[in-house]
């Protein structure tokens, strides 16, 4: 099972629409919001099954395993995610809250701000900038009015294992945050933790499903994926900005990672995108 990160420090939250499919098995530390729109879906959260028909919302905790599971029929959900980016030292409160309820009887606190961006979202059918600026407004207060709901969720004794695990690994995911851009060693990351390197690269994997070359990796082409989004800046450009020592090695890597050329990436719609990235 994959440690999937799903937010970087370029972005601190995300708010989209998602036209579903089966989506195995995965986790990390962010809170989803899941927010059914049309047909319907099951999800998965650890040992614990929802389903999801229009109306309905899930607010799955950070750290838990989770995965959608389709019937074969279409469905659309607008999911936001949040942690540490977005809140800080605050998220600590929140990061355990798990609710199932429906959007026109739940918390006042949340069916509010919820409406709010499904409008911004489904408002002709693309982002401005104006809307952009208002979700994010909507986002955060989303995340603070579930400092007001009570939840009795206990946290899985899985989600505490992955918690403790993660922690050890924390010093290298940071490093990676903050010097992507930089040539980064597996012995730079591994001092990080104080773990010896042999050690480091077992427990790594052992935690996140991947080794740390391919969780670079990963991280750098997310951020190449909101790069691309900029007409000005040319691959060349990208790869260095990202990285990557050449054009050529980010073409590849690129293409290994999302199974496309950044050209047809950069045709595919917003929606396609997010399908792609989280396939």
């Amino acid at each position: 099972m994959r440690y999937e990160p799903m937010i970087t420090k370029s972005e601190s939250y995300r708010s989209y629409l998602w036209k579903g499919h089966d989506f195995g098995p995965h986790w990390h530390s962010e809170v989803e919001v899941l927010t059914c729109l049309e047909g319907s879906t099951l999800v998965r959260v650890e040992n614990r099954q929802y389903p999801l028909t229009p109306g309905q919302v899930l607010i799955i905790p950070g750290n838990e395993a989770h995965q959608f599971i389709s019937d074969g029929s279409k469905y659309r959900l607008m999911i936001q995610k949040f942690g540490y980016s977005l809140l800080g030292s605050d998220f600590t409160r929140i990061q355990s809250s798990c609710l199932y309820f429906r959007l026109l009887d739940g918390p006042e606190a949340l069916t509010g701000m919820l409406q709010k961006l499904m409008n911004c979202l489904l408002a002709d059918g693309s982002i401005t900038q104006d809307n952009e600026w208002k979700m994010r407004a909507y986002v955060t207060l989303l995340a603070y009015g579930l400092r007001s709901v009570p939840s009795t969720y206990r946290p899985s004794e899985n989600q505490i294992n992955r918690t403790r695990r993660l922690a050890g690994i924390y010093p290298a995911l940071d490093y990676v945050e903050e010097h992507f851009r930089e040539h980064i060693t597996l012995d730079d990351a591994a001092k990080l933790t104080g773990y010896a390197k042999t050690y480091f690269c077992k427990h790594f994997k052992r935690v996140t499903g991947i080794s740390f070359h391919q969780y670079l990796n990963r991280y750098r082409i997310s951020v190449a994926c909101l790069l691309l989004e900029d007409p000005g800046l040319s691959v060349a450009t990208i790869a260095e900005m990202t990285g990557f020592s050449s054009a050529k090695l980010f073409c590849r890597i690129f293409k290994e990672t999302t199974n496309m050329t950044t050209s047809q990436y950069q045709r595919l719609s917003p929606e396609e995108k997010k399908r792609n990235w989280m396939s």
